[in-house]
């Protein structure tokens, strides 16, 4: 075996990486993600690199003027059409009919930055569960308890999967409603 290094027959680890496939390899550390084969592994980095350059385009040239950043997180290796399949409610018109809502403050500001006053807690995972009822629903009440109680406190989403299976449409993690 010839062990000299040409132009022809470079190693992967002497071909210099972009800031993208460094930004991969952190990634698939932090998520440990593992890909069965090189074609999965190259298609998933080419994903990857594609929403890496969005968020980092976004982040230089439009993120002051929509008022956020992105970042990379457990959805940045997905396709979008990967990502929209693991989320979505089926709308069901029958479920809202009759209802109405009616505004209780006339006096409401034009906008709340509910950051600021410390009613959000930190962004949760859901993982692989179609359970976004679920923590749209505490995180309601988790604000909702710091406005009146001033304590931010983390409740469960497993209880509300657990507990209200087949009760209003819920389906546990095959998806339901607040």
């Amino acid at each position: 075996m010839n062990t000299n290094s040409t132009s022809s027959n470079k190693s992967f680890l002497s071909t210099p990486f972009t800031d993208a496939e460094r930004e991969f390899i952190n990634f698939i550390a932090t998520h440990r993600r593992t890909y069965g084969t090189k074609e999965e592994y190259n298609f998933r980095l080419n994903v990857f690199t594609q929403v890496y350059n969005d968020i980092v385009e976004h982040n230089a040239n439009k993120a002051n003027s929509e008022g956020y950043t992105k970042g990379i997180n457990g959805f940045s290796d997905m396709t979008a059409e990967e990502f929209n399949m693991r989320n979505g409610a089926k709308f069901e018109p029958k479920f809202w009919e009759g209802v109405q809502v009616k505004a209780t403050s006339p006096s409401a500001p034009a906008s709340v930055d509910w950051r600021a006053g410390g009613a959000v807690g930190p962004v949760k995972d859901q993982g692989s569960c179609g359970s976004c009822w679920a923590f749209s629903t505490t995180g309601a009440v988790e604000g909702i308890h710091k406005i009146r109680r001033g304590a931010l406190e983390s409740f469960s989403e497993q209880q509300l999967v657990d507990c209200t299976y087949g009760m209003g449409g819920n389906a546990g993690c095959n998806g339901g409603w607040p």
